[in-house]
């Protein structure tokens, strides 16, 4: 069994009338590419309505970390932690090899 696509939502930085969440800041959608052994990331930003995309090598350690700490701020709208980051980094290796 492979895990091929995680789509994750970050935190919300508003809040409805009623007190609940509002529209998560962004939405990534993390995409294994097994042919290229490449990660597809795309970011999609409900305030711009506008997606970008990015690809790492599947086997890059230090890309994914990077990327991890990148993608924690744009969720979440706050630089992560060491452990913050480490859950991210998690996440993506579900797509490495």
């Amino acid at each position: 069994m492979r895990i091929r696509k995680i789509e994750i939502a970050g935190s919300s930085d508003t809040v409805l009338r009623d007190g609940t969440p509002g529209l998560p800041r962004a939405f990534v959608e993390l995409t294994r590419d097994p042919v290229r052994k490449t990660i597809k990331i795309g970011v999609l930003s409900p305030k711009r309505k506008q997606c970008t995309t990015h690809e790492i090598p599947a086997d890059d350690d230090g890309e994914i970390r990077a990327v991890a700490a990148t993608l924690w701020f744009i969720l979440h709208g706050h630089d992560g932690t060491n452990s913050d980051v480490e859950e991210l980094v998690r996440i993506i290796g579900y797509l490495t090899d």
